[in-house]
């Protein structure tokens, strides 16, 4: 499609999932994609193993240096992603292509070529020799009418399936120096044109469609992994770019590596400048005697970019450009007067800010190269058209800034980056529609494609970026982390699509996140995303536990359920610091009935990497493991617990379980601290002896209350009682006490997992 002034602008790639087929412990792993994904479960989970296999798929070059020596070997078609892309990723007219298959001595000089050569082959194989579009190409397929005007309405923003069929990288002996030049990376990927809930009329058609439609038929008997809704339609030609890049620092990378690949793109930007510079002397601005001599330009690009990353991260530091072999200062920016901490180049520039700031640091002058990267992409097409612009149109533009930018620059004694940008600035529309113009004089794909790639246009082309972070709280304090965690959903929030790994709750209470659990179960590990339903749960679950829904994923080691209000207001107000250290989070079932009839306990099942605990008043364990004792001689909590215990075995879901031997929890409250309101009080034996001399035991708390007089049904008065027991000091009854050191000596045992980890983290 030409590119025309009134064209919208064309969005970036969307990615709607990745296929983990097969990569170390992941098998089979369908994730939807979303511009924010926060992945959270125990270590050696596979977290970073997902991370990996991401950057296999979408990885820089300067993100595979840094990760090649933890990467796995991948099986073909072990690793797919499905993007929503633009219909110039579609293969070109046969009427175009065909013909341009015959010269592939050009191939070599234009790599734009090898596309069409690409294109040419796949309209070759599958037997069409004619077309002035697309359609027009498959329509020489005889294709019925009812698959030629669905496939039509799938064509104007495209879905399709990448899937890896080999990479490849090689390292080179520039390795040690961090230059990314040191690693060769070659990807191939096959794909799939998928469309949108196909009717029955086109699915019916199947059997009789050309062999380009495998794909439709394979899916009609066995259903890839995709987005809901979609189905593979046709095979596409292979193609060797992914339609997004994934930006990661795997580990922290030495000054010597920061400041090379900083470097290698500033000179990589040299050229462009220089011919923008050239471009820019020929304007009718007159600053007097000083030409525009770009060569200062990269590096205010870079230090811009890396400050306005930290302004964001860690607020307190910038960064400023020596002129020097690519070296920046990094200053601290707190008090009155910035002071320098350092050159990036010299050896130990990072080593001098704490760990939790070096990361940061880094991450931001990795910010800076990929600026610089984009600066040079624009500064090549704007130098080419400045020559193309209507003079009396310049000079009219020219004539709002040309006051302040000779200002600026006899004021520096050079033309500054903000003397260039100000010029650029008022030329900017005048640029772009230049832009248009010179892609609409070209009616076909390959024509616009190779003026992209001679004049530098292709950057226009808006790009789907991915940043990656594994546990981006590491060295940080908590307070950090909370900031951290902001700066990151604003990165997302500015367009970068962002996922990450963490252990902390501040980084898994991002709102509008998808949150998904990493988890090694007995049928393999698992990537499943946090539902509605499953949100709400453990919202609700976070409330009755006195946490922070991010806290409730991170910060409990053990899971204690207990039957009512009363038992948890008794352990937490009387245990509850010794509980807290040692992970438990305690929550109640709403009755035995409820046990195992609640939206809490299937997330709980599903979510929750921590052992799981049930006490149960009015219990004895030893009954409920006896199955020789018929229900009906268990009282009702033993029943629940031997249900629960059944259906936990079924499920093959592990389940701690305690019981107290008393009919209610209230039946450990200290003596002393009841007979202060209740002075007649005769004492548990006493109570308990009465108690279980009834044949047909009735509810106990009513029974307390009409026998002895002492009322313990209402929660403020238990709460009174307890409140007095923690003023005073008063113990108690020392069963509580020794089922609490039984749930404790259970939660550290399960703080780790009891399987060997596989991969990372």
């Amino acid at each position: 499609m030409a590119l025309t002034e009134s064209s919208p602008v064309e969005p970036p790639a969307e990615l709607l999932g990745v296929h983990v087929g097969s990569y170390k412990n992941l098998h089979d792993q369908w994730l939807r994609w979303s511009d924010g994904i926060a992945l959270f479960g125990i270590n050696g989970a596979g977290k970073t193993n997902f991370l990996e296999a991401l950057a296999i798929l979408l990885g820089t070059d300067q993100t595979l240096l840094l990760a090649h020596q933890r990467l796995a070997a991948v099986a073909p078609s072990g690793l797919e992603l499905v993007a929503k892309v633009s219909a110039d990723e579609l293969p070109w007219p046969p009427s175009w292509a065909l013909p341009l298959a015959t010269r592939p001595d050009f191939a070599l000089q234009f790599p734009v070529l090898f596309r069409a050569q690409r294109d040419a082959a796949w309209w070759h194989a599958i037997g069409v020799g004619a077309g002035q579009t697309f359609m027009a190409g498959l329509g020489e397929l005889a294709l019925p009418d009812d698959v030629l005007e669905y496939l039509q309405s799938q064509f104007n923003r495209p879905v399709i399936r990448y899937t890896l069929t080999s990479f490849t990288f090689e390292v080179t002996d520039r390795l040690e120096n961090g230059d990314p030049s040191a690693i060769r990376v070659e990807r191939r990927f096959s794909r799939t044109l998928m469309g949108f809930s196909p009717p029955e009329a086109v699915t019916g058609l199947a059997d009789g469609l050309p062999d380009v439609f495998a794909p439709m038929r394979s899916a009609l008997t066995v259903p890839p992994p995709g987005p809901d809704g979609y189905a593979d339609m046709l095979a596409l030609p292979d193609v060797t770019e992914p339609p997004a890049q994934l930006e990661w620092l795997p580990r922290g990378r030495r000054s010597a590596e920061v400041n090379e690949h900083l470097r290698s793109r500033i000179e990589a930007a040299v050229e462009p400048v220089e011919r923008l510079a050239e471009s820019l002397a020929s304007l009718p601005v007159a600053p007097g005697e000083f030409d525009p001599d770009g060569q200062w330009w990269p590096y205010e690009v870079a230090a811009q970019a890396a400050s306005t990353e930290l302004s964001i991260t860690l607020g307190n530091f910038d960064v400023k450009p020596t002129g020097n072999d690519a070296e920046f200062y990094i200053r601290d920016t707190r008090g009155s007067t910035p002071s320098d901490i350092g050159v990036v180049g010299d050896a130990d520039a990072l080593e001098r800010f704490s760990a939790g700031e070096r990361r940061w640091v880094d991450e931001a002058l990795a910010t800076a190269a990929r600026a610089l990267d984009r600066f040079a992409a624009r500064a090549s097409w704007q130098a080419s058209l400045l020559y193309e612009l209507d003079d009396a149109d310049v000079v009219e533009s020219l004539v709002t800034v040309s006051e302040s930018v000779q200002g600026l620059v006899k004021s520096a004694g050079f033309w500054t980056g903000e003397a260039k940008e100000r010029l650029l600035s008022v030329l900017e529309d005048q640029l772009l529609v230049a832009a248009r113009d010179k892609l609409a004089e070209h009616d076909d794909a390959f024509r616009r494609s190779l003026m992209q790639q001679l004049t530098g246009l292709a950057s226009l082309r808006p790009q789907t970026v991915v940043r990656v972070f594994d546990e981006p709280e590491s060295h940080l304090h908590p307070q950090a982390q909370r900031s951290i965690a902001g700066a990151l959903d604003r990165l997302r929030l500015r367009g970068d699509n962002v996922v990450l790994a963490s252990h902390s709750p501040h980084f898994l209470d991002l709102p509008d996140w998808q949150l998904v659990h990493v988890q090694r179960t007995p049928e393999g590990t698992t990537l499943s995303p946090l539902v509605a339903s499953d949100l709400d749960a453990r919202k609700a679950l976070a409330g009755q536990m006195g946490l922070t829904r991010g806290e409730l994923l991170t910060r409990v080691s053990f899971l204690l359920v207990v039957e009512g209000e009363h038992d948890r207001l008794l352990l937490e107000e009387l245990y509850g610091a010794r509980l807290q250290d040692a992970g438990v989070a305690i929550v109640r079932m709403h009755g035995t009935s409820n046990l195992l009839a609640t939206a809490q306990m299937d997330f709980v099942e599903r979510h929750l990497d921590v052992p799981i605990g049930v006490l149960l008043d009015f219990v004895r364990l030893d009954r409920v493991g006896d199955d020789r004792i018929p229900p009906d001689q268990l009282h009702d909590e033993e029943q629940a617990l031997r249900h629960l215990r059944r259906a936990c075995r079924k499920k093959r879901r592990p389940m701690q379980y305690f019981g107290l031997r008393r009919p209610d929890i209230v039946a450990y409250l200290n003596e002393d601290a009841i007979r202060a309101d209740e002075p007649t009080f005769p004492g548990w034996r006493t109570v308990m002896r009465e108690f279980d001399a009834i044949r047909q035991r009735p509810s106990f708390k009513p029974w307390l209350q009409r026998t002895f007089g002492v009322d313990l049904t209402r929660t403020d008065r238990v709460r009174k009682v307890v409140e007095r027991m923690v003023r005073n000091g008063y113990p108690a009854v020392a069963e509580l006490t020794q089922v609490v050191e039984e749930v404790e000596r259970t939660a550290a045992e399960g703080r780790w997992p009891k399987y060997p980890a596989i991969g990372s983290a």
